[in-house]
């Protein structure tokens, strides 16, 4: 596991059946669980994250993983004390997906079924859980699962009519950053065109995002920033909103999910800023 090699001895894994890997000196603390074997150099694995690779004795990968401490899918137990266990071991196209932390009371089940063990089989297609307007030229793309490296950042598969890609760039196994030859036209909807993207499991995600990019102009209103706050046991919610050009008289509304506030007669000096208080 990670840069370290570890050497079995010889033994046998019967069909159905488990086998327990720990240090040396950890035999006798787990073999009350089942068979276990003993390896040296065993140092432990981190929690945060690790590369594991399963190889036969002429060097062929039987199984890898890449884990990471966002597995266990909980933040309290991510912190160390409990296992990460596969919902369904048939299922070997599904990384991230397809594991959780253990549910049993002891923290793991070595040497027994998982405790979260249950048929998983990925048949949906990936989807776009977040799309960003990063700039006048550049958008960003969040898949909700691991996406196929080759699909994720192959070029081919974005596309905006009259407007060549000019980078991919990964921020994660599930997102990229796109930036394209030439600025989007204000305030004109435009479409991408996604193809092609493969999850682990050769699921294919086709679609098809709109979005309108809109340049700052004269008269302008613009969200400038967003805070909570407490104060005497109370929460409350500010925003502040900018017009940078000459004074003005306006009203407007703001909507917050169903919430609905109307904001009657704010008069906008040049380069000033109002906050609401929510």
């Amino acid at each position: 596991f990670g840069s370290k090699e570890l050497l079995f001895s010889s033994d046998t894994i019967y069909a159905n059946s488990y086998l327990i890997l720990c240090s040396n000196t950890a035999i006798e603390a787990f073999s009350e669980y089942g068979n276990t074997l003993g390896l040296s150099n065993f140092s432990g694995l981190s929690n945060s994250g690790n590369s594991l690779k399963l190889l036969s004795a002429n060097g062929e990968i039987i199984e890898e993983i890449v884990y990471s401490d966002t597995w266990y899918q909980s933040e309290e137990k991510s912190n160390g004390g409990w296992s990460l266990e596969r919902i369904d071991p048939a299922n070997t196209c599904s990384s991230q997906s397809n594991w959780s932390a253990s549910v049993n009371e002891k923290g793991g089940t070595p040497g027994q079924v998982n405790s979260i063990r249950a048929d998983y089989v990925d048949e949906e297609s990936p989807k776009v859980v977040s799309f960003k307007l990063e700039s006048e030229n550049q958008l960003a793309l969040e898949f909700g699962e691991v996406i196929d490296e080759a699909t994720l950042l192959n070029p081919e598969n974005y596309n905006i009519q009259s407007n060549a890609l000019k980078e991919v760039t990964p921020i994660s196994t599930q997102g990229v950053e796109l930036q394209f030859e030439n600025s989007f036209t204000d305030a004109e909807q435009m479409q991408l065109y996604i193809s092609g993207i493969a999850d682990e499991c050769d699921n294919v995600l086709d679609t098809i995002l709109d979005f309108v990019y809109h340049e700052i102009h004269e008269h302008d209103v613009v969200i400038n920033e967003i805070m909570q706050m407490k104060a005497q046991h109370k929460d409350y919610q500010s925003m502040s909103i900018s017009n940078c050009t000459i004074p003005k008289v306006i009203k407007f509304q703001l909507e917050d999910g169903s919430c609905k506030l109307e904001v009657k007669n704010c008069y906008f000096l040049q380069i000033q800023f109002m906050q609401i208080l929510i």
